[in-house]
C-alpha cells in the first residue's frame, strides 16, 4: 500500500466523499534504538473491496519525507478488535530488535494472527511464528535475540468449540437483578471490566465471534529466536518481558506511574497521582528520585500536574521533558521542560493540534527520543502527518505527509469558538461556513459532537461529513463538551441526580450553541440538525425528546432504554443501578427516573424526524426507541449494519451511511433532493415520512 508522492496543482478540486473515507491514518509510533528512525502503520479503508489495507514504514527522523515500505500489515481483524476490544491495539504494536535492522509485529494472514518481522532496511518481511493457536501480546526479551509470546486456544480447539456450541443452546445464566448497593467506585470498577467479563444477557449470541465469551480460557506463553526459528515454551523470566514495566533499578513508589531514567542512570524522573480516587482522567503530580535516593516534587508550577501523558530527559541530563494534556476538555497540547536542579518550567510549545504517538481512544503520547519528540499530527483543516518536534525550541517539522492527494484538494476554514454552556460547564468546536458563505444570510445547521478531535472527517465515527455537509450549504459545528459531567468528581452526592446532570448539560450543551450561532447571525434557528455517536447517541436521543429545537437528527446507535436495561449484561445493568436507573420495574423505585431519563418513554415528546443507523451488535439500544416512534406516527428510520461493533468499520457501510446523512439533512432542512436513479425510493418513503409531521420544522423551505 503505497503512499504517493503527489506534486502541487495550481489549480485545487473540491473535496468528494471517498477522499474522506479512505484517508490514510498513521498509528503506533515506534522509535528505534538508536533514535535515528520512527516505524508506523498507515491504515487506508478500501471500498471497492470492502476492506481495510494497512502497512509498516519507517522514516529517518533527520531526513523528512524520507521514509521506506517494509512490510504489510495483513487483513483486518475486525472479529478481534470486536471480541477482545481490551486488547484491540496490538494489531497495531511493533517491536524493534536490538541492533535495529528488524521490525516484529503482529499480522493476521490466512485467517491466521501470527508475528511477522521485516527487515527495516526495506528488503522484505516474512512470517516468524507459525503457532497453532492466534498470538494474542508480544515483547523482545531485552538483551537477546528472542521474543516473547502468547496465545489462547488453539485455532482447531476454539472452532471445535464453536461448532459444539452451535449445536447447543448457550444457558444465559443473569437470571437475577443485579445488587444495588453500589458505590460509585464500584460501578466504575464494573465498567472497566466490561469488555473482558461481558456475557450472559449478550446482544450479540448470534454473531460468530461472540462465542468465544463461552469458551475455555486458555493463556500459553512461548518464546522463539528470530534468527533461527526455534520454538519453546517461555520461562518465567522472559513472561516477565510482556508486563510491559520497565526495569528501573531503582526502589520507588508502588503508584509510580510514567517512568523515565537518566542516561547515567543515576536519577529517575516519574509521575504519581495526586490522589487515590479512581477516575476516568487520572491527574498526576511530577517527582524526582536524584542521585543520593532522595524523593521530592520535581517543580510547583501548574504545568507540573494534571494529565501528563509522557515524560524523558535530555540527552545531557539538564532538562526534564514532559507532555501534558491542558484546556478546555483537554483540547490542548502542551510539551514541557524542567530544569532537574532547580525545577524551573519552560514551555516549548502549546497547540490544539492533535499530537498522539497512537491512534487509541485515549491517545498515546509521542515518544521522545533525546531533544526531539516523534508525534502523529492532525489538525481541523489538516490531515494525517508524522512530524518531529524539537524539544529545545518547538520548532515541527514534517516527516512523512500520509495524504499528500490533500495539497490539490480544496477544504474550507475551520473558525475555532469558545463559549460557556453555563456557569460551570465550558464548551467548544470548529464551526466550518458554507461554500459561498454570505454575510447576514441565515443557514440551516448541523451540529457534531466530536471527541475524536484532529482533522474534521465527521465526528465520533467518522459519519457525519463535515466538509461535504459545509458544501451542501450548511453550517457546520464539530464540538466538544464535558463528557465527563455527571461522572465526576465523585463527592459523595446522590449518584442519580449526578447522572441526570450529564444528559441535562449535554441537552444545554447543544441550546446554547444553537444561540450563540443565532446571536452571529449565522443560522435559521428552526433548522438545526443533530448527530450522535457513542456517548452523545444516548444523550441525543434524550435532547431531541426533550428539546423542541431540534428539526432533524441522525444517530448512530441507540439509547439506554427499559428493554435494553433487561436484555444487557449484568455489568451494565449493575453500573445503571448504581446510578439510578434499576430493574424497569414500573411499580418499583426506579421507574421515576426511567420516565425521566429513557428517551423511549419521552417518544411522545419528539418532534425531529430521526434516522438510526444501528451496528447488529448494538441493536437492542435501538428497537424500544424504534417501535414507540412508529407506534406513534412519528417519521423514523433505522438502518442495522451486519457485523459491525460499536464503531463501524467496513467501508462500503461507512460511505453508504455518510452519504444518507448528507441526504437526509438536505432533505429535512433545505428541502433537497438528489435526482440520482438510484436514491427516487429512498425519497418516496421519506415524503410519506414528512406527512406525519404537523409543520416543516424548518422555515427556509416552509
Amino acid at each position: 500500500m503505497p503512499i504517493p508522492i503527489v506534486e502541487r496543482t495550481s489549480q485545487k478540486r473540491p473535496i468528494e466523499l471517498m477522499d474522506v473515507v479512505e484517508m490514510r491514518d498513521a498509528t503506533a509510533l515506534s522509535v528505534s534504538p538508536d533514535g535515528s528512525r520512527v516505524a508506523f502503520r498507515v491504515r487506508k479503508l478500501d471500498h471497492e473491496a470492502n476492506t481495510e489495507r494497512a502497512a509498516w514504514y519507517v522514516a529517518d527522523i533527520d531526513e523528512p519525507g524520507h521514509f521506506l515500505y517494509v512490510g504489510d500489515g495483513g487483513e483486518p481483524d475486525w472479529e478481534f478488535i470486536t471480541n477482545e476490544s481490551h486488547q484491540r491495539l496490538l494489531l497495531t504494536q511493533a517491536g524493534w530488535s536490538p541492533d535495529g535492522r528488524k521490525l516484529v509485529y503482529l499480522a493476521k494472514r490466512s485467517g491466521e494472527l501470527q508475528l511477522w518481522v521485516a527487515h527495516t532496511d526495506g528488503s522484505g518481511s516474512e512470517q516468524l511464528t507459525r503457532n497453532p493457536a492466534d498470538v494474542s501480546g508480544f515483547a523482545w526479551v531485552p538483551q537477546t535475540n528472542r521474543i516473547v509470546f502468547m496465545t489462547g486456544l488453539p485455532r482447531a480447539a476454539r472452532e471445535a468449540a464453536i461448532r459444539d456450541k452451535q449445536m447447543h443452546g448457550v444457558r444465559l445464566q443473569n437470571g437475577a437483578t443485579p445488587p444495588t448497593q453500589l458505590s460509585d467506585n464500584e460501578a466504575k470498577a464494573l465498567e472497566e471490566t466490561w469488555d473482558a467479563k461481558r456475557d450472559d444477557y449478550s446482544p450479540l449470541l448470534a454473531q460468530r465471534w461472540e462465542h468465544s465469551r463461552y469458551l475455555p480460557k486458555v493463556e500459553e506463553f512461548w518464546s522463539i529466536d528470530v534468527s533461527s526459528r526455534e520454538e519453546r515454551k517461555a520461562t518465567p523470566q522472559e513472561i516477565e518481558a510482556l508486563s510491559g514495566s520497565p526495569k528501573t533499578g531503582f526502589d520507588l513508589e508502588p503508584t509510580a506511574t510514567l517512568i523515565s531514567v537518566a542516561p547515567h542512570g543515576q536519577q529517575a524522573a516519574f509521575t504519581k497521582p495526586i490522589d487515590e480516587t479512581p477516575r476516568f482522567v487520572r491527574n498526576d503530580y511530577l517527582y524526582i528520585r536524584d542521585a543520593g535516593g532522595s524523593v521530592r516534587r520535581l517543580c510547583e508550577a501548574e504545568a507540573c500536574s494534571g494529565r501528563i501523558t509522557a515524560l524523558s530527559w535530555s540527552r545531557d541530563e539538564s532538562q526534564i521533558y514532559f507532555q501534558r494534556r491542558e484546556g478546555t476538555h483537554y483540547d490542548t497540547m502542551g510539551f514541557y521542560a524542567a530544569d532537574p536542579a532547580t525545577g524551573r518550567v519552560r514551555t516549548i510549545l502549546k497547540t490544539t493540534d492533535m499530537l498522539v504517538g497512537d491512534w487509541s481512544w485515549f491517545r498515546g503520547a509521542c515518544p521522545f527520543v533525546g531533544d526531539r519528540a516523534v508525534c502523529i499530527r492532525e489538525a481541523p483543516t489538516v490531515p494525517t502527518q508524522v512530524v518531529s518536534i524539537s524539544l529545545r525550541d518547538g520548532t515541527l517539522t514534517t516527516l512523512v505527509d500520509l495524504n499528500p492527494e490533500f495539497r490539490n484538494i480544496e477544504l474550507l476554514d475551520a473558525e475555532r469558538i469558545d463559549w460557556r454552556v453555563d456557569e460551570k460547564e465550558l464548551a467548544y468546536g470548529w464551526l466550518v461556513k458554507p461554500e459561498g458563505y454570505v454575510a447576514g444570510r441565515k443557514y440551516p445547521v448541523v451540529l457534531i459532537p466530536n471527541r475524536q478531535r484532529g482533522f474534521l472527517r465527521g465526528g465520533d465515527g467518522d459519519e457525519y461529513p463535515t466538509q461535504l455537509l459545509a458544501r451542501n450549504g450548511f453550517v457546520v459545528l464539530s464540538y466538544m463538551y464535558n463528557n465527563l459531567a455527571g461522572i465526576e468528581p465523585d463527592d459523595g452526592g446522590n449518584a442519580y441526580q449526578r447522572h441526570k446532570y450529564g444528559y441535562e448539560a449535554y441537552q444545554r450543551t447543544v441550546e446554547s450553541a444553537i444561540d450563540l450561532l443565532k446571536a452571529r447571525g449565522l443560522i435559521e434557528e428552526t433548522c438545526v440538525g443533530l448527530t450522535g455517536m457513542s456517548d452523545t447517541a444516548d444523550k441525543g436521543t434524550y435532547v431531541i425528546t426533550h428539546s423542541t429545537r431540534i428539526a432533524a437528527a441522525s444517530i448512530s446507535g441507540g439509547s439506554i432504554d427499559p428493554t435494553a436495561f433487561i436484555l444487557q449484561d449484568k455489568q451494565l445493568q449493575a453500573w445503571l443501578t448504581a446510578h439510578g436507573l434499576g430493574y424497569p420495574d414500573p411499580q418499583g423505585p426506579y421507574w421515576k427516573n426511567w420516565l425521566e431519563l429513557s428517551p423511549a418513554l419521552n417518544a411522545h415528546r419528539t418532534r425531529a424526524p430521526l434516522l438510526l443507523h444501528a451496528p447488529d451488535s448494538e441493536i437492542l439500544l435501538s428497537v424500544e426507541l424504534f417501535r414507540q416512534l412508529i407506534e406513534l406516527n412519528k417519521p423514523v428510520e433505522l438502518f442495522v449494519y451486519y457485523e459491525e461493533p460499536h464503531f463501524k468499520v467496513q467501508p462500503r457501510h461507512l460511505l453508504e451511511i455518510n452519504e444518507r446523512n448528507l441526504d437526509w439533512f438536505n432533505f429535512w432542512l433545505r428541502g433537497v433532493e438528489d435526482a440520482a436513479p438510484a436514491k427516487q425510493e429512498q425519497y418516496e418513503r421519506w415524503r410519506s415520512l414528512r406527512k406525519l409531521t404537523p409543520t416543516p420544522g424548518c422555515a427556509i423551505h416552509a
